[in-house]
């Protein structure tokens, strides 16, 4: 029965582990010398995918198929190279939220600052948190109107454009109780927000925590949907299984 197995040296800590996450090896049973020859190809191949993705564009890689008995092994030495740096960021969020501040702090917490070697998992990161608290705001037709990365490898630089319009902000509308024994006007006094209030998730999850602690539910389950709010009013719904 025929093994393969590739040993990466050079390169360590997460280089090292995403070098390893971008490589598949198949299941013994399936190897040939035919396929572990193009397994091997295929390795080497895919390292500068594995590393442009950590901001290193320009490695050497050097690598040898190496045969004792059955077992294959793909011995591969990696340089990295000289990194891609960030020579410029520009971050910013348009539409109602710019004049409220929100989100300055999401934006100063940026993963990637001036001078950081470009990290793509980084990029999507921060973008994606910008996403998040959009939404967990109120924002919910924010979009990107801008989301660009230039990389000039000649220059080792990455320039990130970064533009959200976060369109209006949604505001609470009516709460609507699950039928039950218990009076809409006495579950009221768990709602920890006013009708026309700005939309905040937060308000969402202490109503929930609220409606808990009251002893009267032994689950609960809020809901809302912003492609039925009317006027920028968000109808907010309450089901739950109660108690004996």
């Amino acid at each position: 029965t025929l093994s393969y197995d590739v040993v990466i040296q050079g390169v360590k800590g997460d280089i090292k582990k995403n070098i390893e996450n971008f490589i598949n090896l198949p299941d013994a049973s399936t190897l040939t010398t035919y396929r572990i020859e193009r397994l091997h190809a295929e390795v080497i191949d895919s390292i500068p995918k594995a590393l442009s993705a950590l901001g290193y564009y320009d490695p050497v890689i050097k690598g040898t198929l190496q045969k004792s008995d059955s077992k294959y092994v793909s011995q591969v030495m990696v340089s990295l190279g000289a990194p891609v740096l960030v020579s410029n960021i520009r971050l910013k969020v348009v539409g109602a939220a710019e004049q409220e501040r929100l989100f300055d702090k999401v934006l100063a917490d940026f993963p990637l600052k001036q001078g950081d070697i470009f990290h793509h998992g980084k990029y999507e990161q921060g973008k994606a948190r910008i996403a998040d608290v959009a939404s967990a705001k109120g924002y919910f037709d924010a979009t990107f109107i801008k989301s660009r990365v230039e990389v000039s490898t000649s220059n080792r630089s990455a320039s990130i454009e970064l533009t959200m319009d976060s369109g209006h902000r949604y505001r609470f509308g009516d709460v609507l109780f699950q039928e039950g024994a218990l009076a809409n006007e006495f579950l009221m006094r768990f709602v920890p927000f006013k009708k026309e209030e700005f939309y905040d998730a937060a308000l969402l999850l202490q109503f929930r925590q609220n409606l808990i602690n009251s002893g009267y539910f032994r689950s609960v389950r809020i809901q809302r949907d912003p492609e039925e709010a009317v006027d920028d009013l968000l109808g907010v719904g309450q089901a739950g299984q109660r108690k004996l």
